[in-house]
């Protein structure tokens, strides 16, 4: 009952546990200024959905 309850409110079936698979900076003209991010990769141990996103350095 609380695992379809779970479905129904979050659209999954398991809540991700995220891993870094893979980190590189990456760096951007803006306006005449540089700037600098972090980019991370993450995989889901569970079903292997990857996501990325930019973490300000």
């Amino acid at each position: 009952m609380l695992r379809i309850l779970k479905f129904l409110i979050t659209g999954d079936w398991h809540l991700h546990k995220w891993q870094c698979v893979a980190t590189y900076n990456w760096r951007e003209k803006n306006y005449g200024n540089y700037l600098n991010y972090e980019i991370q990769i993450l995989e889901c141990e569970h079903c292997g959905k990857r996501k990325k996103f930019k973490v300000k350095g």
